[in-house]
């Protein structure tokens, strides 16, 4: 081994600069071993990058059912898988009373492991949806809202629609819940993807582990 800086000490790698998808505050790296794990993280990033892609959409309107806690002027917790994304509230978007800790359920056709979450937001009143929280799990326990919890959102500036990652998480029921004394819920629309592709699902758990061998034909 080369040495650097004096006689007889080894030369010591930097630590890498990891790709922005492996960043990660646990993560511990051995410095000699910067440029290996380096090229594994690299690797990783590909591989979950072709497994999102290649998870299977879950076609909710034909699949899942939704019921919420109240429903206020008819506007059913249907309105949020009906496929249009219009933020208009009176023509589109679901809408509970005005009470305590309110909720949105979607009833997958089983058990999936969600992905990514697509959300539209009304137009009007739009901070309604800062502190909601998404669930995904099995349990019907608190109506699904003791499930795992996956994210809390909130409105987004620019613009109605945002993206939420669950990476894998395992369920087939999905809440929307508010954690807030008499509030409203609603939502626009609201589209789940992932699927039980065995591909996706292997990916999914490198995800969550951090596993740094990574083959699937890279380089």
């Amino acid at each position: 081994m080369k040495s650097g800086g004096g006689a007889g000490l080894p030369l010591k790698l930097p630590p890498p600069e990891l790709p922005d998808c492996a960043r990660a505050s646990s993560l511990k790296i051995d410095a000699n071993d910067g440029i290996r794990v380096k090229r594994n993280l690299t690797k990783l990033c590909c591989v979950v990058s072709l497994a999102l892609k290649a998870a299977s959409s879950i076609d909710v309107p034909l699949r899942g059912s939704a019921v919420q806690s109240s429903t206020f002027l008819s506007r059913s917790a249907e309105w949020a898988i009906d496929e249009s994304c219009s933020p208009l509230g009176e023509h589109s978007c679901t809408h509970t009373y005005q009470t305590d800790n309110p909720w949105w359920r979607l009833q997958l056709d089983g058990v999936h492991k969600v992905s990514v979450i697509e959300i539209t937001n009304r137009n009007e009143y739009r901070k309604r949806l800062d502190g909601v929280e998404i669930h995904i799990g099995n349990s019907l326990a608190n109506n699904g809202n003791d499930n795992p919890r996956c994210a809390i959102i909130h409105d987004v500036p620019d613009g109605l629609t945002q993206t939420v990652h669950c990476w894998g998480m395992e369920g087939m029921y999905v809440n929307f819940y508010k954690p807030f004394n008499y509030t409203y819920l609603t939502l626009c629309e609201v589209k789940v993807y992932g699927g039980r592709n065995p591909f996706y699902q292997s990916m999914a758990s490198l995800v969550w582990g951090w596993v740094y061998k990574c083959t699937c034909g890279l380089g």
